[in-house]
């Protein structure tokens, strides 16, 4: 079988980005870490939605049942 390249690539740069972060001092890996938790901060808020945006002439139960759902394929995805 042939390996993908896309995940020959992405463990590649795992591992450099493993030994990148191995190599930066305290301080420096301080502030990646503060960066990186900001950068996931701003992504959650972009992906934060309102039911009653999805549909606003949907029910209360029917906005129950879509909630459920979205909760669910969210969490199927971490």
């Amino acid at each position: 079988m042939s390996e993908n390249p896309a995940e020959s690539k992405g463990v590649g740069m795992s591992a450099k980005l493993r030994a990148f972060v191995r190599d930066l001092d305290p301080q420096t890996l301080q502030d990646l870490q503060q960066t990186v938790d900001a950068e996931i901060d701003g992504r959650q808020e972009k992906t934060a939605f309102r039911v009653e945006d999805i549909h606003a002439r949907m029910s209360p139960e029917e906005k129950a049942l879509a909630a459920s759902e979205i909760a669910r394929v969210l969490r199927e995805q971490n």
